[in-house]
């Protein structure tokens, strides 16, 4: 029976390095993105927003044989049951594509997004940003 015990440590252990190091392999073609909206105004360098934090993610299923992306955004409930094609794209690999249809893309794995209103972060920032949210 003392065997069994060590097991329960060991399995949250590799889950938190899971998920420390995200679930998708390297070799996948599926991407995330985390942002922060400002709901005023746009995000200034010096003051940040002004108004409302609206924390948002994007998963992305990036195609090149049909160079398609597919996205949907999994914490909106109102359009969380919607998927979304941008069909104009151009797309070499997940760490680097662009899209007519949309607002942004990915260059050398860094996030390009040309509106101002939204702030791109790491997985980890978000996460530690959106639970003191919620402690505020």
């Amino acid at each position: 029976m003392d065997d069994n015990q060590g097991c329960l440590p060991l399995i949250l252990i590799v889950l938190a390095l899971l998920w420390l190091f995200g679930w998708k392999p390297f070799y996948s073609n599926e991407l995330t993105a985390y942002y922060m909206q400002c709901e005023a105004a746009s995000f200034d360098e010096v003051n940040g927003c002004d108004g409302k934090i609206i924390f948002r993610r994007v998963e992305h299923k990036i195609h090149e044989s049909t160079q398609q992306v597919i996205y949907w955004y999994p914490d909106d409930d109102s359009i969380s049951d919607m998927t979304l094609r941008a069909d104009n794209c151009i797309v070499r690999d997940r760490n680097n594509w662009s899209c007519n249809d949309m607002d942004m893309g990915v260059v050398d794995g860094m996030y390009v997004d040309g509106r101002p209103y939204n702030k791109h972060v790491t997985k980890y920032y978000w996460w530690f940003k959106r639970i003191k949210s919620f402690l505020n």
